[in-house]
């Protein structure tokens, strides 16, 4: 994903991959940060990776389970 990045580095899809991956490998801040820049590049980004299994359909509206923790989820800006 960072290399992606390097080559493009508003790319929502490798921004999303990449806060992914941070977050299985418990770096959290990371991947906050670039999971929420990837939501201000496409909010929907999220619909993606559900599509492709990657996240549970509840981590859309919050009305099932999701693994991603409440806080890798909340699709409002975080506070500075």
């Amino acid at each position: 994903y960072s290399q992606s990045l390097k080559l493009q580095s508003g790319r929502a899809t490798a921004l999303f991959g990449r806060g992914i991956a941070e977050w299985h490998l418990g770096r959290y801040p990371a991947a906050r940060s670039d999971l929420f820049a990837a939501r201000r590049v496409d909010p929907e980004i999220d619909d993606i990776y559900i599509q492709l299994g990657v996240l549970a359909p509840g981590c859309r509206d919050n009305q099932g389970p999701c693994a991603l923790p409440e806080n890798l989820r909340d699709k409002q800006q975080p506070p500075p």
